[in-house]
């Protein structure tokens, strides 16, 4: 049986995650995205996109999902970073010829999660 917890990784990821917190903007860089695509990915204003202790609640947990599913998909990978990154990046012809990134990148990551969950668990689209 999976740990309810395996999602978080226990190491650094990539340099998304620290000891005791996430670096929100690495995540950031790590798909290309910056404050104008972040802003309608998460579906906020780009004047609301900050990463200090004041960023916006629907920003953080956008950003947790993400880290979760770079999270999920590099240990697909036994966190191969450039393995991950070529996943993101390359169409895929489960979600209609899109690559993951461009479901991120137009607000779709939830869809993109569920897609991921079903193919892990071995179900079918």
């Amino acid at each position: 049986m999976d740990n309810i917890f395996s999602n978080i990784p226990e190491g650094d990821l990539f340099g998304i995650k620290t000891k005791s917190d996430f670096n929100y903007q690495e995540a950031a860089k790590f798909f290309g995205m910056d404050k104008k695509k972040v802003a309608k990915a998460a579906g906020i204003a780009e004047s609301s996109v900050r990463y200090d202790e004041r960023m916006p609640t629907d920003l953080r947990e956008f950003f947790m999902e993400i880290i979760s599913v770079i999270s999920v998909v590099s240990s697909q990978f036994k966190e191969d970073k450039e393995k991950t990154k070529l996943w993101f990046n390359m169409p895929n012809p489960m979600l209609g010829g899109v690559s993951p990134l461009q479901m991120i990148l137009i607000g779709k990551h939830k869809k993109l999660i569920k897609f991921i969950q079903r193919s892990i668990s071995g179900e079918g689209p």
